[in-house]
């Protein structure tokens, strides 16, 4: 109990502040505007699914969390069929995994593993969060979902197609978006069943919000039409 409310959450009345280790960190990680737009993502896409939580925890839910619910959980799920064992360095391979076999007893044979898949995305097509206050500033976050399956050599290419056709800033894409005084960026959260690509703009007013958003509509539609073959700048990029 002593490293739970070390590590989790506590109150120090003395002092008038609260601590807890992971309570800090996510408390300064909730401080960051990308962390925020990441996890909006994937509450959007996500929605209902375990992808829509943060493993860390939210600031405000730390709190709420009792030792006694802590240690619930660790029974209810910590056990070997829900673990991934990763070896790395120079070791003797063989005799690691023996030692993990034993490990491994028959006793754990009859629970089964949870199910972490995901059969479907979120249906809706737009949503918007309140996540910081920025001074009446907002972002746009534009996702697109691949089908589940795509290759690591289709998504490398999709990489560099992204970072030479849109992102450059010699892209006709950024360009436009140049001259409007905004600039995109772009993110890749792959570490799901379907990799997500979002197009970003940040530090948009709230009050020109619809006018961007339908900028960057148009701009996402005749990005094809204005694919000039720009070898230099694809090698530039590969380099």
């Amino acid at each position: 109990p002593y490293g739970f409310y070390e590590e989790s959450f506590h109150v120090v009345p003395q002092e008038g502040r609260c601590g807890g280790v992971v309570y800090n960190e996510m408390k300064g990680a909730y401080g960051s505007i990308d962390r925020m737009i990441y996890r909006g993502i994937r509450q959007m896409i996500f929605e209902d699914t375990h992808y829509a939580y943060d493993s860390g925890g939210a600031p405000n839910a730390i709190p709420t969390l009792t030792y006694d619910a802590f240690v619930r959980t660790y029974q209810s799920y910590y056990y070997p069929r829900n673990m991934k064992v990763i070896v790395y360095g120079d070791v003797p391979i063989e005799q690691t995994l023996e030692q993990i076999t034993l490990y491994l007893s028959e006793s754990y044979e009859k629970q089964q593993g949870v199910d972490l898949s995901v059969e479907k995305t979120n249906e809706l097509t737009n949503k918007t969060y309140k996540v910081l206050p920025t001074h009446n500033k907002g972002c746009i976050a534009k996702s697109f979902v691949l089908e589940e399956g795509a290759s690591v050599s289709q998504i490398q290419a999709l990489d560099l197609w992204m970072t030479a056709y849109l992102m450059s800033p010699q892209s006709y894409f950024q360009s436009q978006l140049l001259r409007q005084g905004v600039h995109a960026k772009w993110l890749k959260d792959d570490d799901l069943p379907y990799t997500v690509y979002t197009v970003v703009l940040t530090d948009i007013p709230c009050s020109k919000i619809e006018m961007y958003n339908k900028l960057l509509d148009r701009l996402i539609d005749e990005a094809p039409k204005h694919l000039m073959k720009n070898v230099f700048l694809e090698k530039d990029i590969i380099k």
